[in-house]
């Protein structure tokens, strides 16, 4: 479901929801990242449900499986950060995202951080080579900004 074309009822939603923004790419011409996930973060998934972690100063707040897409197409993550999927946030604004540009090293893909208002590989910050070194590091991620 998640690696699926956009439905009718999405790009409908999505006309609606840009139809005051001139310009852009017409959602129907969006690439969805189509890499599977790493097991690590399926793992975490499985035992979790989405959920929230503090750990030290950093805090991720996990999308439940159902809400990846959403996140993914809400903020037109095919558009500003092609090849990216969005797993959590901060509390404070900043994405979690998986970095599926090239194919998976040791079944894992980097883990970048981005502010929900400055979207974009430019403005990006690699964090992580994993899900392992994200959850063991406990610097609040603004702070790496």
């Amino acid at each position: 479901m998640l690696q699926a074309p956009l439905s009718s009822s999405e790009l409908t939603d999505l006309a609606k929801l840009h139809a005051k923004v001139p310009g852009g790419t017409p959602a129907n011409e969006w690439q969805i990242a189509v890499r599977n996930l790493p097991d690590s973060y399926v793992d975490l998934l499985r035992v979790s449900h989405g959920g929230c972690l503090t750990h030290g100063e950093r805090e991720i707040a996990f999308f439940e499986d159902r809400s990846l897409r959403e996140y993914l197409l809400h903020y037109e993550f095919p558009v500003y950060m092609p090849g990216s999927l969005p797993f959590g946030l901060n509390g404070g604004g900043v994405f979690y995202i998986f970095d599926m540009r090239e194919p998976a090293r040791n079944g894992e893909f980097p883990i970048l951080v981005a502010h929900s208002s400055c979207l974009g590989y430019d403005d990006a910050t690699l964090i992580a080579k994993d899900i392992h070194e994200l959850l063991c590091d406990t610097t609040n991620v603004e702070h790496l900004m």
